[in-house]
């Protein structure tokens, strides 16, 4: 369980690792983007109190294919970039 941020977001999508979105008090502006991305791509599980947790934890147990599944989609979703092409475009434009 984290906090919307772009950060935490990327580290999940590279790992595979299903995030459960934080957002109990409300979400900052910064961290809109990725949970948009998450949502646009149905891979947004989010908690708004703290006993929203445990029925999104259980069904994860209860349906071990759909988790795995989910974990195979988050993997195929995450940016492709090359380092090396993002910094000669932004040094030789």
């Amino acid at each position: 369980m984290a906090r919307p941020g772009a950060r935490t977001a990327t580290e999940a999508l590279v790992l595979g690792c299903p995030l459960i979105f934080n957002v109990m008090g409300g979400t900052m502006p910064q961290e809109q983007l990725a949970r948009r991305y998450f949502r646009a791509r149905q891979l947004e599980s989010v908690i708004k109190s703290p006993s929203d947790l445990a029925p999104v934890l259980q069904a994860w147990r209860a349906d071990p294919l759909s988790y795995q599944q989910l974990r195979a989609r988050m993997r195929q979703e995450r940016l492709q970039s090359n380092p090396e092409e993002i910094l000669s475009g932004l040094l030789y434009v």
